[in-house]
């Protein structure tokens, strides 16, 4: 077996390799290193003259040492060369995978609006006694519905075809005729190539009241709902809005899943607009949901007029607002606070997490006063 001498290997030998004086060959004859030994044969590397071999065995022995240290030196160069352009590779990998880090694709994919639309005028809105012999969900719109939707397509159009650059819609629809109505005259106000697809989703549809709805015992029941609270009554044979805000949240977390696993088909270099068809409450509480409303905030919300839409825009933090679509003359109609349109159009321009560090005043809903009510600089946190 071949013995390397460690005195051999070390960087200024391999130096020496590099560096021999070609001219200076007389001035170092016999300056040789052992650098290994076996049985008879032994391997010298002399700065001037490379490799030598001293052996007594035949030459044929001769011929395999030098073989062998030939071949030991070319894996090691191999070896070195190997895992350089392996270390190379890998830095350009993972360069790339952070560049296109699921963080940064799920910010590129993020739609720059979501749009909730209620339904056009139906025959219910107009004659409540259609309820008690026309199942809910099948109650359709009048000619002034299908009128509204129409014109509520052109705005939504004109809403996301804002002159930038490329840009996609895709639909989500409560299964309701009165919902799949409405968005279907919504839809002639787009060409075909800009509508990535469109879904029914069984979760945003309206607020279960009943089966078939008598009208005198439906008047009696909504006094009592007025007594009881809009969002935690439950209608006999129905639902509160409380159900409806646990199946709504449960659509929110599969349209997250859908952004973030792409399974809406969304070519990034294009804007995304998601458009929502669906009923009154179920926006309201779509929007208390997604901006952590409380339930009295929810209790002074307005409802939408029929194919009435609410704008929800990406701003430039991170944050979606309405505010940059809507004034806050019409969030004051609706019937949001002085604090609920601030945070509103803190959203449209602060980056995430600025609000809660900066302007704790929404704490004021739960905690009337703390032990120390001052901030670092010693002021009060009155005003943002």
């Amino acid at each position: 077996m071949w013995q390397f001498s460690s005195a051999w290997i070390s960087s200024s030998n391999f130096m020496a390799m590099a560096e021999r004086d070609q001219s200076g060959l007389s001035s170092c004859l016999g300056q040789r290193n052992l650098i290994a030994d076996y049985g008879g044969s032994s391997i010298f590397f002399d700065k001037c003259l490379g490799y030598t071999v001293s052996c007594v065995c035949s030459g044929v022995g001769r011929m395999g040492a030098v073989g062998g240290v030939a071949s030991i030196f070319f894996v090691w160069w191999l070896l070195i060369v190997v895992l350089g352009n392996l270390g190379a590779a890998f830095c350009e990998i993972s360069a790339k995978m952070l560049e296109h880090s699921p963080k940064q694709q799920k910010e590129r994919a993020l739609p720059k609006r979501i749009i909730l639309v209620r339904h056009g005028e139906s025959a219910g809105n107009v004659d409540g006694t259609a309820y008690a012999t026309t199942p809910d969900n099948k109650i359709p719109l009048t000619p002034q519905g299908v009128d509204q939707a129409k014109r509520a397509g052109s705005r939504i159009y004109d809403a996301v075809n804002d002159g930038g650059r490329g840009w996609k819609v895709y639909f989500y629809v409560s299964p309701y005729l009165r919902t799949r109505s409405t968005l279907r005259e919504i839809g002639r106000a787009f060409p075909r190539n800009v509508v990535i697809g469109a879904r029914e989703e069984c979760r945003i549809r309206e607020q279960d009241f009943g089966n078939f709805q008598i009208a005198q015992r439906m008047k009696v029941i909504k006094e009592t709902r007025e007594r009881f609270g809009r969002f935690f009554y439950r209608f006999p044979e129905g639902e509160s809005a409380a159900d409806v805000y646990d199946r709504v949240s449960s659509f929110l977390e599969s349209l997250w899943r859908d952004i973030d696993m792409n399974r809406l088909h969304h070519d990034l270099t294009d804007d995304l607009n998601l458009i929502i068809v669906s009923h009154g409450l179920a926006i309201r509480v779509f929007l208390m949901k997604w901006f952590k409303w409380t339930v009295e905030q929810f209790e002074f919300l307005n409802n939408l007029g029929n194919c009435e839409f609410r704008v929800m825009q990406l701003g430039n933090g991170g944050e979606y607002s309405l505010a940059i679509n809507h004034s806050d003359e019409e969030m004051q109609e609706w019937g949001l606070s002085p604090d609920m349109i601030a945070d509103q159009k803190w959203r449209a321009h602060a980056s995430k997490g600025e609000w809660y560090e900066k302007c704790p005043w929404y704490l004021d809903t739960f905690f009337d006063q703390f032990a120390d009510s001052s901030g670092e600089d010693g002021e009060d946190l009155q005003h943002c």
